[in-house]
């Protein structure tokens, strides 16, 4: 990718400032989906005394779905205002119902899981920083679409060097890139149209 960037005349500028667009184009990129090659799963742990996860990864960017290991039971989000607005116990223990944010990058749920309780977390990583001696194979991004991180650094470096024509220019070619890529990497199968599903365990009213 330095190379790439090389080749459109950025040799004189220095390694880490062009390492430091290609991440800047490789996290807007990763912020504007859910993409599917950049999924995982954790069993989430709690102390007892808490609903805030033990062991939530610090890679953790959004969550797909949250479901009770035990009972099978999806465990539902809400908004923080709208679970202060039911009155709730915040200090009630027992098997967890709905989760939340926490801060700018947590999750937090209610009610308090106990110790020996777990939560499936499947979750969206934010990628690994990239540094100037990644390996292609390291780079946690789809190998045919390297490119796109490539085209989102050059508009950057194009804009940090006061030429606003080529910027554009490869700031849509970025845009266009991004697109492509989601028509490639979410379309998995044509053997039937996508459809509706229902959580059987939701009565269509969540204020007891």
């Amino acid at each position: 990718m330095i190379q790439e960037l090389n080749d459109h005349g950025f040799t004189d500028t220095g390694t880490p400032r062009k390492v430091s667009m290609l991440n800047d184009a490789l996290y807007s990129a990763a912020s504007r989906e859910s993409w599917p090659f950049l999924e995982r799963v954790v069993d989430l742990t709690f102390d007892g005394s808490s609903g805030i996860p033990t062991n939530l990864p610090n890679t953790f960017l959004r969550t797909v779905t949250a479901v009770n290991t035990d009972s099978k039971r999806k465990v539902e989000w809400e908004r923080t205002d709208v679970l202060e607005g039911q009155g709730l116990d915040w200090t009630q223990t027992g098997e967890a119902q709905y989760f939340y944010q926490y801060g700018p990058n947590g999750l937090a749920f209610w009610p308090l899981p106990p110790a020996d309780q777990t939560v499936r977390l499947r979750y969206i990583k934010r990628p690994a920083p990239l540094t100037d001696s990644t390996v292609e194979a390291d780079i946690e991004w789809p190998i045919q679409h390297h490119r796109a991180i490539v085209l989102g650094a050059l508009y950057r470096l194009y804009d940090l060097e006061d030429d606003p024509e080529l910027a554009v220019r490869f700031q849509q070619h970025y845009e266009q890139r991004i697109i492509e890529m989601i028509g490639d990497v979410f379309t998995r199968q044509t053997d039937r149209p996508e459809r509706i599903h229902t959580d059987p365990w939701f009565d269509g009213d969540i204020y007891d």
